[in-house]
């Protein structure tokens, strides 16, 4: 029940956004919305089974007054991450301090991200909620702040003079989590179009298959390139089901909504980044875990696309439902994976207990990496 709160009230605000006669109630609605869900998110008890791992961790992390005093720090995160943990850590032992920061960044940051560019931004809201909320509010919190982060500074690529301004997000993002390098690569592939040079990258996101188990050999660089040794031996666990599925969910649901502006003769204006997420969904055939995480930093710009395309009155209403359904049902397969185990039942620090399914769930994916 908690969960549906977010939802119902995005609801209400998308019947209501054309009779607001200023933007100053649409804010208002939205802070509203951010605040229960920042609540929701940041005040869950062992809900996300990597929170199981925050968790364990943060009791390795000094506090911010006890950084300076030692001698040697076991830097156990990036740095900005690892940083909020030890600030949370001088107020309180207990973990959900971290956990309210944290949604507070991600949260705040995509609803500005969807509030610039969404002609009715609780249409955008209420796409995010049901396809990528809970995911990375309990699952990927590091990595979904850093996400936010680049998105409130995505606005400044489209401009040399401002590009400067980009990267400085860029780089805050990855003092988050590192996966935020490849954002320092968009600037390149802001002028893709579907032809022969995108249809090359994406066979050679293919044929990099067969070069994973090398690749694993490979990796002798420290921090950031054993994190990703690890997540190619763990691709090398996963099947090809899982290959397809995370394709359908990230290059399907994006090359459809390119096929619908098309069909309808629109613009889309974030095609680039849809192409994008094309090609990594090709590349995860062979490396699923980082390609996935890649594509997260351009899944918002699908919905960004959706849901402007079901605010354009000018289509054709069976085509706007369609197109909703149609994403919907490329995304079920992730739904069905993740969300029931890991966040339902909803637990909170004011009423806190394990749940055994949850707990279970957490030592099987834990043992088999």
């Amino acid at each position: 029940m908690e969960y549906l709160g977010p939802i119902l009230l995005t609801i209400i605000g998308i019947i209501f956004k054309p009779r607001f006669k200023s933007e100053a109630p649409v804010k208002v609605w939205m802070g509203v919305i951010c605040i229960y869900i920042i609540l929701i998110i940041g005040l869950r008890y062992r809900v996300g089974t990597d929170t199981f791992i925050y968790m364990d961790r943060f009791e390795r992390i000094p506090p911010l007054d006890e950084i300076f005093s030692r001698r040697k720090i076991e830097m156990i995160y990036e740095p900005g991450y690892f940083l909020i943990n030890s600030i949370c850590k001088c107020f309180s032992r207990e973990f959900w301090p971290v956990q309210i920061v944290m949604a507070t960044i991600t949260s705040t940051c995509i609803f500005t991200f969807l509030y610039r560019t969404c002609k009715n931004v609780f249409v955008g809201i209420f796409l995010y909620l049901i396809f990528q909320w809970l995911f990375f509010g309990t699952e990927v919190m590091r990595e979904s702040a850093a996400v936010g982060i680049f998105l409130v500074g995505y606005k400044y690529i489209d401009e040399r003079k401002t590009l400067w301004k980009y990267f400085i997000f860029c780089g805050i993002a990855v003092t988050i989590h590192y996966s935020a390098l490849i954002t320092f690569f968009f600037p390149l592939i802001r002028n893709w179009k579907f032809n022969y040079w995108f249809i090359g990258v994406c066979l050679v996101m293919l044929m990099i298959t067969p070069l994973v188990e090398t690749l694993n050999k490979l990796m002798v660089l420290g921090t950031i390139t054993s994190k990703i040794a690890f997540y190619i031996k763990d691709s090398i666990n996963l099947n090809m089901n899982f290959r397809i599925m995370e394709f359908i969910r990230n290059g399907i649901s994006a090359l459809f909504i390119l096929w619908v502006y098309r069909y309808s003769k629109m613009d889309c204006k974030y095609r680039a980044l849809l192409l994008l997420q094309i090609a990594m969904s090709c590349g995860a055939f062979a490396l699923p875990i980082i390609f996935s995480r890649f594509s997260d930093y351009t899944t918002l710009f699908m919905n960004v696309a959706l849901a402007n395309y079901i605010c354009t009155k000018a289509v054709d209403l069976r085509m706007r439902v369609f197109a909703v359904l149609f994403v919907i049902l490329t995304q079920g397969y992730h739904y069905y994976k993740l969300y029931p185990e890991r966040c339902f039942p909803y637990v909170s620090i004011f009423d806190p207990y394990k749940v055994p399914e949850r707990e279970e769930l957490f030592r099987e994916i834990w043992k088999a990496h």
